[in-house]
C-alpha cells in the first residue's frame, strides 16, 4: 500500500490552515514520490492544535467514502495556531513543513517507514524555499516535432495557477500563457486540465473538463493568443 494523501487539519477553524496547507502537503508528497510504501495507510490526517505531544489516534476510518480512504490515520499533532495566524507567508510555510517533519518522523519510527525519504523530502522543500512549481504532465510534441507544449502548475497559500508553455527543441521558451488562477483547491484547478492537443503545427490547445470541449490555446509565432 502506498501513501496518497496528507492533510494538516484545524478542527476549530480558528486559522486558515485547512486551505493554506494544501500547497505544502502537496509539495511534500511530490518530493516524497508516488510510491512511499506503507503497510496499511493511504492517507494521513494530522489534527493540529495545542497538544503536548504527537499521538496516533486511529488507524482506520469507521465510515469512509471516495474522499476518505478506509485505511487512513488520524494523528494528533502539536501546532501553535496563534503564532501561525500572525506569521508571514514564508513563516507559515516553514511552520507547516516542520509540522510535517515532526508528524511523519513520528509515524515513520512507529511504523517502520522509510525515514530517510521523509528527511530528504523536507530538505528539498527547504532547498526550493517552499516554492512549489511543477509540470504535472509530460510535454506533447507538435505534429512537425519542432515544438513541445506542457502545463506548469504553481501552488501557493492563497491561490493556485496554471500556465501553458511552449518550447522549441533547444528547450527555449517560445511562448507562454496564464490559463487560470483559482482559489487553493485542486478540484477547481483540475477543471482546466483535461488534455493537451495540437490543433496544427502553429496552435496548441489545453482542453477543459467542460462537456462541450472548450479549450484555451496558444498560437505560435503570433502575438495573438486565442481562447475558444
Amino acid at each position: 500500500m502506498y501513501l496518497k494523501e496528507i492533510q494538516l487539519y484545524d478542527e476549530s477553524n480558528e486559522t486558515s490552515l485547512n486551505s493554506e496547507c494544501i500547497c505544502m502537503t502537496e509539495m511534500f508528497l511530490w518530493e516524497l514520490g508516488k510510491k512511499f510504501k506503507t503497510d496499511n495507510c493511504e492517507a494521513i490526517f494530522f489534527h493540529c492544535g495545542n497538544y503536548e505531544q504527537v499521538c496516533l489516534l486511529r488507524e482506520e476510518q469507521e465510515s469512509y467514502d471516495v474522499l476518505i480512504p478506509k485505511k487512513s490515520y488520524d494523528v494528533q499533532l502539536p501546532f501553535n495556531k496563534r503564532e501561525y495566524t500572525h506569521s508571514s507567508p514564508c513563516e507559515k510555510k516553514r511552520m507547516m513543513s516542520e509540522a510535517l517533519r515532526e508528524g511523519m518522523s513520528y509515524l515513520s519510527k512507529l511504523k517502520g517507514w522509510d525515514q530517510d525519504r521523509v528527511k530528504d523530502a523536507i530538505e528539498m522543500m527547504y532547498e526550493k524555499q517552499f516554492h512549489h512549481s511543477f509540470k504535472p504532465w509530460r510535454g506533447k510534441l507538435s505534429p512537425n516535432r519542432k515544438a513541445k507544449a506542457y502545463p506548469v502548475v504553481e501552488l501557493d497559500l492563497d491561490k493556485f495557477s496554471l500556465e501553458l508553455v511552449v518550447e522549441n527543441t533547444k528547450k527555449e521558451i517560445l511562448q507562454s500563457k496564464m490559463i487560470a488562477v483559482t482559489k487553493p483547491d485542486l478540484h477547481d484547478l483540475s477543471y482546466y486540465m483535461q488534455k493537451i492537443e495540437w490543433l496544427n503545427n502553429h496552435e496548441v490547445a489545453l482542453y477543459t473538463r467542460a462537456h462541450r470541449g472548450t479549450y484555451n490555446s496558444i498560437k505560435i509565432n503570433s502575438l495573438h493568443n486565442s481562447t475558444s
